[in-house]
């Protein structure tokens, strides 16, 4: 096997900074043991600590380890996280927001809608048996985040906690929502009267690389906070509704320096992707690029698969929702190009593109 630095040169992007051997990460598949993971950090949390999420959509009735109302144990997410915050820890929540389709129930546009809700009922929300004394815990810990692409949506996703100063970083594509909670064969769902799963996986990531994490979700969250004040219409509530309200502290403080975790012959990388607007609009002078991103972007995600892609001799696997950078993208980071490359060279490629909601399309 060749060497650690010549496969990092190989097939990781020199434009990312590469962890050698000092951060573990831990692959975990499917959601049931994923949502059992994140209880036991969440759990394990205590005051002076911090717990920051950020997702796609997040249900606050859900039970982490799947019991359902009323059977023995049932706790549900809100409750938990209400219950963090109340006793001292630094909860935060960043769920996918949009100015338009947050107003709209039918058609279901997105899980935006839906996130309104959820950040309505977290932030209402008090642990059971609590006296209603003062705001509740999370009444000023749980953003909206419209930002990005006007046709896309945010669906970066971290569960970021901090127990003293050791951070654990987990990231994937796994939400907090109820039908996650998969496990193989994946066929325990039900889609247009076929059987169907929910199949995903994530990383815990602990060492200097959980650092890269942090700071991702401290510029995700200062860019939210910072957004200006838009509304949206609510039929429970007269009147028009602040998206965000204006009571939410702006700086999550820098990470602390985090101690190498032994990973003898591995090297990884946290990479990013941003889109170039920072504030996106059907009208020119609304939009606004990143202060602190380059005007195209950042396209860290792409730049390594097209490394990889371009080392692979053998075999080249993708698995994804979308084929493509995001829906109404630029056609310049298209992988088309690279695996069409790659199979005139000898090396097998196989992808799969599927729609939520779907059975994943035969590999081609």
């Amino acid at each position: 096997m060749a060497p650690l630095d010549d496969l990092v040169t190989r097939y990781l992007s020199p434009a990312v900074t590469s962890h050698y051997a000092n951060s573990s990460v831990e692959f975990v598949v499917d959601g049931r043991q994923w949502m059992h993971r994140m209880r036991e950090l969440l759990t394990s949390l205590g005051p002076g600590d911090a717990a920051y999420i950020c997702g796609l959509q997040l249900e606050p009735d859900m039970d982490l380890t799947g019991k359902l109302p009323g059977e023995p144990g049932f706790q549900p997410l809100g409750e938990l996280l209400a219950g963090l915050a109340t006793d001292g820890v630094d909860v935060r929540v960043i769920l996918a927001g949009a100015v338009v389709s947050s107003s709209i129930a039918r058609p279901t546009l997105g899980p935006f809608h839906q996130n309104v809700s959820a950040a309505h009922r977290l932030r209402r929300w008090r642990r059971d048996g609590d006296r209603p004394i003062g705001p509740p815990p999370l009444a000023d810990r749980v953003l909206l985040d419209w930002s990005g692409s006007g046709v896309g949506s945010n669906h970066q996703k971290v569960t970021l906690v901090r127990r003293g100063t050791e951070l654990t970083a987990c990231v994937g594509g796994i939400d907090y929502a109820a039908s996650r909670i998969d496990e193989g064969p994946h066929r325990r769902l039900a889609v247009r009267g076929g059987r169907w799963g929910w199949h995903d996986a994530g990383a815990i990531v602990r060492g200097p690389a959980a650092d890269d994490v942090w700071r991702v979700m401290r510029m995700r969250w200062i860019g939210a906070v910072n957004l200006p004040r838009r509304r949206y219409f609510w039929p429970m509530v007269k009147g028009l509704q602040v998206l965000n309200p204006a009571s939410i502290p702006a700086e999550i403080p820098a990470p602390p320096p985090q101690t190498a975790q032994p990973a003898p012959g591995s090297a990884c990388q946290i990479l990013r992707s941003v889109g170039p607007w920072y504030i996106d609009s059907l009208l020119p002078w609304e939009r606004r690029h990143y202060s602190d991103v380059a005007p195209d972007g950042v396209h860290e995600v792409y730049l390594t698969l097209v490394q990889a892609i371009g080392a692979a001799q053998r075999y080249i696997y993708i698995e994804d929702q979308y084929f493509k950078e995001y829906p109404g993208g630029d056609n310049r980071f298209e992988l088309y190009p690279y695996l069409r490359a790659a199979a005139a060279r000898g090396s097998r490629s196989f992808w799969s593109a599927r729609a939520p909601g779907t059975r994943p399309s035969r590999p081609r």
